[in-house]
């Protein structure tokens, strides 16, 4: 049927089909540039609350942190500041649990081999 058509037919058939496609088109745009800004304005609404609340709960938590002579006793403070007076050299204290690792590893494979050898040798005795 495309070949009777005449060449303004074809162009009037498919002007038709473009404005029938263009009008649908433009229906979906608009209510999809709608929903989409009310959902980013409830989500930033979320955020927003998410920001607040967390906040408030640090501001609290220093709030108690501060105010801590209702929580601990004065003997239990005392101790902590005792603790946290002593000047401690935290490079030497990895050094030392570094090299105490490094012993009970070798101790370890001392252990291993000990145990190779004596299986060995027990089974050399068998032979």
């Amino acid at each position: 049927m495309e070949r009777i058509m005449s060449v303004e037919e074809k162009i009037k058939r498919a002007e038709e089909i473009y404005a029938r496609r263009q009008q649908g088109t433009q229906r979906k745009m608009a209510t999809v540039t709608v929903n989409s800004e009310n959902r980013k304005d409830v989500k930033l609404l979320k955020k927003m609350i998410i920001q607040i609340i967390i906040s408030l709960v640090i501001y609290l938590f220093i709030y108690i942190i501060q105010n801590n002579n209702y929580i601990f006793s004065q003997d239990f403070i005392k101790k902590i500041n005792e603790v946290l007076s002593y000047d401690m050299n935290f490079t030497q204290i990895y050094e030392g649990v570094k090299v105490k690792i490094e012993q009970s590893m070798n101790i370890l494979k001392n252990k291993e081999e000990n145990n190779k050898n004596n299986s060995d040798d027990a089974i050399r005795r068998s032979f």
